[in-house]
């Protein structure tokens, strides 16, 4: 789906580009699991949010990632070559998925981790070249939380995600 959105010939067009991307938005909320995202990313920290702080910096970091990731896709992204290899079931709520991007002629390697929720599979983690998503953010917010109370590390992820406001 999210190359069919990628591609269409269409939403090619600049003019279209925030169709194309609110698009693809709608499309990475159905397949990402945000909320175990977050709470994988603050590891023992989240329950030093409280349920409001929890849903607060779910949104928020689902809002970083959007800003931070959806411009580069759309900017680099020029048709290239996906492969799924079959997922590896690690439990029955869990599964990894090896995935290789064909990009200028070389075959870089992802990792695709995923957790069934309430009968569907969604993404919580990816890797690129053995880099997790998950451990990175995880550094990054615990020395941010030496210094930074809760509501401030979301104040600060909401500015990331929304320079102009």
């Amino acid at each position: 789906a999210g190359l069919r959105i990628l591609n269409d010939p269409d939403l090619k067009r600049v003019e279209r580009r925030a169709e194309k991307e609110a698009k693809l938005w709608q499309l990475a909320q159905q397949l990402f699991d945000y909320p175990t995202m977050s709470r994988l990313v603050l590891g023992s920290r989240w329950h030093d949010f409280t349920p409001r702080q929890q849903e607060g910096f779910v949104s928020a970091f689902a809002g970083f990632l959007r800003r931070a990731y959806m411009p580069r896709l759309l900017e680099r992204y020029n048709g290239e070559t996906l492969y799924f290899d079959q997922p590896l079931q690690l439990s029955p709520s869990r599964a990894e998925v090896a995935v290789y991007v064909i990009w200028s002629g070389r075959k870089i390697p992802f990792s695709v981790n995923m957790i069934r929720r309430q009968g569907d599979w969604k993404i919580y983690d990816v890797s690129a070249l053995g880099v997790s998503a998950i451990r990175n953010y995880r550094a990054q917010f615990r020395w941010l939380l030496l210094n930074d109370t809760p509501d401030q590390l979301i104040a600060r992820l909401n500015a990331r995600a929304n320079p102009a406001s």
